[in-house]
């Protein structure tokens, strides 16, 4: 990741949006009253409270009380102050107002017509929109100490005795809203900080639950998905994701916002390369740029956008192909923000990096699997054969399942099993008892005496491990089958009467325990014989008698249906082996004619 092409350090300068009701310039829903000059009186903290409330209201003192004094004196100074004033002859008129209005201060008469004084402030200090409103008691005599302690405890701010002064008029109500405004900048304040360390808890929130979905993931497609995501959690605006997939492809994912329908897609598999000569190395694993909306649009054809794009590159590794997140650029991307970035970048590197790991892990244990399975089936006029190995969805380990079909003259020794866990070593035993049971087969013995000599096999050699296995010997001639079994699934039987499970049952190989000898079945034409391991119908919800049962309907409706044992194979698959968490084999069998014994089979050595 290189400087070249077009980085810019900054962001430029976008234009403040227009607001309504802009608090320095009155209500938007209304005309501004044009206020006359106020002389210079009052200390600028009373200027800037009345400015304060000229945001929520276009009057910010209320004046109430029906004497000469109040009409004729105190209104119209204040006025001629700069105030802009409101007035209510009644308690219940100053009520009404309130509901309509917010004010800053109002100067209340004791006596009022309707009502005391006394009852309108405690209305006020009671209400929870104007419970902060600055009151000022006006008598029509003067106070004693007493009455007005009683007074302030009760929310009054200050006194002013008839006949008023105009002069201590203004002086109270400056005083008044001074100190009115230094409450409402300490509460605007404490109010942004608040709205700011709340904003914070959200983007760490929205980074855990990133970084958690992120880790969650089990695919590719699905890791870049959460990616993409979890940043509309923490960034405004589009968010993209970008990583490189072990086919060579790049998946990129892009959300328009919060709440938006996500969009995946496949991308040139060269786009990381060309948006890391864009970028600048700012950390031993980082790269970052901001991409006009021009560029962005150039190398990222399918998501194109007017907005410039900061982009960020982290490598989980240093010979390993970086993975991308983009958001779009704002111009107060800070630290902070740059640290959200980075951490959920490199939470997506590390996912992705696994991913890749598990995968070539996976592939490697699979060739290695298959390399110690048949590479072929016998291709027979009387008998169809069709086989499945699927591999374990979430483990790279080696499994150790296997099937295993030898011709011995007119024979067919069929046989299918499963060594205990997923390792290199159960694979390597996988391998030795395929290749003592083709010896113990070639000796002659019939199907019970391999299985007690791969006993012994076990008990002497492994005895850590345990292997179940399912053998048959079929004599293609008269259909006659020699059954032994071995802690496996028995032989499903599925004819024009319907499925059943072949009654064969012994101990798992690998205990010291008497097995019962062969059992004969017979096969005749047109039946089909199905053998699997218990990856097709275990999991960690059904009971495994109910999964057999609907699995030998399921076989029974795909044996009318179709005559081509590789589509029965793929039903069952489909119906019962998609997603699991073990290794599954499958090996169907189909007797389609009788065939007579010839001078070869009469030659060959057969199993006695």
């Amino acid at each position: 990741m290189t400087s070249q092409g077009q980085v810019r350090r900054n962001v430029a300068p976008h234009a403040a949006p227009e607001r309504d009701g802009d608090p320095t310039h009155g209500d938007s829903s209304g005309p501004r009253p044009v206020d006359p000059p106020r002389p210079e009186k009052g200390p600028s903290m009373a200027a800037a409270a009345r400015q304060t409330i000229e945001g929520d209201t276009a009057a910010g003192i209320m004046v109430v009380g029906d004497s000469a004094t109040t009409q004729r004196t105190i209104a119209p100074r204040l006025r001629q102050a700069g105030h802009p004033v409101a007035e209510a002859r009644t308690g219940a008129d100053c009520l009404r107002l309130l509901e309509q209005k917010r004010f800053t201060l109002v100067i209340l008469a004791v006596d009022l017509p309707d009502m005391a004084g006394a009852e309108v402030l405690k209305r006020i200090k009671a209400d929870p929109v104007h419970g902060g409103t600055a009151v000022i008691h006006l008598t029509s005599e003067a106070t004693t100490g007493g009455e007005r302690a009683q007074g302030m405890t009760r929310g009054v701010d200050a006194y002013l005795t008839e006949p008023v002064d105009p002069d201590e008029l203004v002086a109270t109500v400056d005083a008044a809203l001074r100190r009115a405004g230094a409450l409402a900048v300490v509460e605007g304040r404490h109010s942004s900080e608040l709205a700011i360390a709340e904003e914070r808890v959200d983007r760490l929130g929205g980074l855990t639950q990133a970084m958690a979905a992120v880790n969650a993931a089990t695919d590719f497609d699905g890791v870049v998905a959460a990616a993409a995501l979890g940043l509309t959690a923490i960034f405004p605006g589009r968010a993209s994701a970008l990583a490189l997939r072990p086919d060579g492809w790049c998946r990129l994912a892009v959300v328009d916002g919060p709440d938006e329908t996500i969009t995946t897609r496949i991308v040139p598999s060269d786009l990381l390369e060309r948006l890391g000569d864009h970028a600048e190395q700012v950390a031993e694993d980082i790269a970052t740029a901001v991409l006009d909306g021009t560029t962005w649009s150039a190398e990222v054809i399918s998501t194109p956008t007017d907005d410039d794009t900061r982009v960020l590159l982290c490598q989980w590794q240093a010979e390993g192909p970086p993975v991308c997140l983009a958001i779009t650029a704002v111009e107060d991307h800070g630290a902070e923000e740059q640290e959200l970035l980075w951490q959920l970048g490199r939470t997506f590197a590390l996912a992705v990096g696994g991913l890749r790991s598990f995968a070539a892990e996976h592939s490697l244990a699979l060739t290695l699997q298959r390399s110690l399975l048949p590479t072929l089936l016998p291709r027979r006029t009387d008998f169809d054969m069709a086989v499945r190995y699927v591999p374990a969805a979430s483990n790279a380990e080696v499994g150790g399942d296997f099937y295993e079909v030898t011709e011995w003259g007119s024979d067919l020794l069929v046989a299918i099993g499963d060594v205990t866990g997923h390792s290199i070593k159960a694979a390597t035993i996988m391998g030795e008892v395929r290749h003592a049971l083709r010896a113990f087969a070639v000796e002659g013995h019939r199907p019970d005496v391999i299985l007690d000599l791969l006993n012994r096999m076990m008990l002497k050699y492994h005895p850590e491990f345990c292997v179940t296995m399912c053998l048959l010997l079929i004599d293609t001639v008269t259909g006659e089958a020699a059954v032994a079994n071995a802690g496996h699934i028995p032989p499903l039987l599925v004819d024009a009467e319907g499925a059943r499970f072949a009654p064969v049952n012994g101990p798992l190989l690998g205990i010291a325990l008497d097995r019962p000898g062969s059992t004969s079945v017979r096969i005749p034409v047109g039946t089909t014989v199905i053998l699997l391991t218990d990856g097709l119908v275990e999991d960690r919800v059904t009971d495994l008698d109910e999964a057999m049962t609907a699995l030998a309907e399921v076989a029974t409706t795909a044996a009318a249906d179709s005559d081509d044992l590789e589509d029965l194979c793929e039903q069952l698959i489909t119906e019962f082996g998609t997603g699991k968490d073990d290794d599954i084999a499958l090996l169907a069998l189909r007797r389609l004619a009788e065939r007579p014994r010839d001078a070869d089979d009469e030659s060959a050595n057969g199993p006695a």
